[in-house]
Formats: C-alpha cells, structure tokens, sequence
C-alpha cells in the first residue's frame, strides 16, 4: 500500500491487517514507513505489517521495489494505491522528467500496478484478473476529526459490517457534496466513463512508463 504512513492511508492499512492481511507499507521515507508499520503491529493485527522503500516519482525506485517483491516470492495480490501530490505551488517535475502531480499520483502508480510486482502467483489466476475493474475511490477534504482527519471512514475489504466492494464502482464520503460522511457508491464523474479518453491515456501512460500490462485477449476485446 502507497501513503500508509499517516492519515487516511495509515488507518486503512491497519484496517487491512485487522482484517488477516500482509501489508507492505510502502513509502519513499523509510524511517517513515517503520513507524508506520511499527504502529500497526503494535495493535497486534491478525495480519502482518512491514515497512519497504517505494518513490513513486521514480521509475527505477519502483522497477527496484517490484524486483524485490519478486525476488522474496511475494508479488502483490491487492495493490492499494493510496499515495499523492497536490497543490504544488510551482512546476516541479520527477527524476523521470514527468510533472511531478501527474507523474506521482497517476504515472507512478500505473508502473507500480503493472507486472511484474502485481501478478497473483496462487490460487490459479491468470496475469491481469486483478486489473479487471478496480473499484476507486477520492477521500475528500480534511475536516480535522478522526484519527484519519478525512471525510470518509477508511473501510477495508472484507471488513465485519462492510459491504463488498464493486469491481469498477466509485467510492467517496456519501455527505453534502461528498465531502464528508459515511462512505459509499457515488456517481462517476462522465469524463472517467469515456472509451476514447480512456484508450488515449492508458496508451500514453504505457509509452511514458514502458510498462505493458498482461490483459488476457478475451478482456483486452471487449
């Protein structure tokens, strides 16, 4: 999981160990990432917690973090992808030469997510099921209240009491303009539901990153 180690981020990665899961929290600060994970282990999950090194504004941070992740023989079943920019007051760009916001929040996390790092090497699924209609969701502003000082209560899969998350659905704090409450489904902005842009992106993402996902024919027809 990208940005564990404070906020919203920290408390559904504890969420998710609560619920039996290993969670990699990890964080281009290492000292960072270990009290996160030291935190999570000191509620003594079901699950386990430890701390790996990940900039998302650098493709070979990321193609380094997934070879070891692949080398340990644990390739990420559920990537999380958490971490994020905004509002930087001038243009900074990565090592990579990408805007920074673009090149964290989206191009970073699109290299993460492809192969090798998050091939499911168990239970007989083929390379990119998991690609198959993550579900997304935007925590909306602060509002100071909380331990993840967000608007939405994180509420991981397979959470007692949470419903199960829809492959391709949207999620945000169900409140005033979704920007605080409990959280649920909420209408996708149309934009994020146009094929072309949709192909234009993903084709350019892949030219940018050199990262080439494993879409069985059968999806990549449809």
């Amino acid at each position: 999981m990208t940005g564990a180690n404070s906020g919203i981020g920290f408390e559904t990665a504890k969420g998710l160990a609560a619920a039996g899961m290993r969670v990699v929290v990890a964080g281009r600060d290492e000292e960072r990432a270990e009290r996160a994970a030291a935190g999570i282990r000191a509620a003594r999950p079901a699950g386990e917690a430890r701390a790996a090194r990940l900039d998302l504004a650098s493709l070979d941070s990321i193609a380094a973090f997934a070879g070891r992740l692949v080398d340990s023989g644990e390739p990420i079943d559920v990537p999380v992808d958490n971490a994020g920019v905004m509002a930087v007051p001038q243009r900074l760009t990565t090592v990579d030469g990408f805007e920074l916001t673009v090149g964290t929040n989206h191009l970073g996390h699109f290299a993460l997510t492809g192969p090798p790092a998050a091939r499911p090497a168990e239970r007989g699924r083929a390379p990119g099921h998991q690609h198959d209609q993550p579900p997304a969701a935007h925590p909306a502003g602060r509002t100071g209240a909380g331990p993840a000082r967000a608007g939405a209560l994180p509420r991981p899969p397979g959470r007692p009491g949470g419903a199960p998350l829809a492959g391709g659905a949207f999620y945000a704090p169900t409140g005033r303009r979704e920007l605080r409450g409990a959280p649920g489904p909420v209408k996708t902005p149309p934009a994020a539901l146009d094929p072309e842009t949709a192909r234009s992106l993903w084709t350019r993402s892949e030219q940018l990153t050199a990262v080439r996902y494993q879409i069985p024919a059968a999806r990549a027809a449809m």
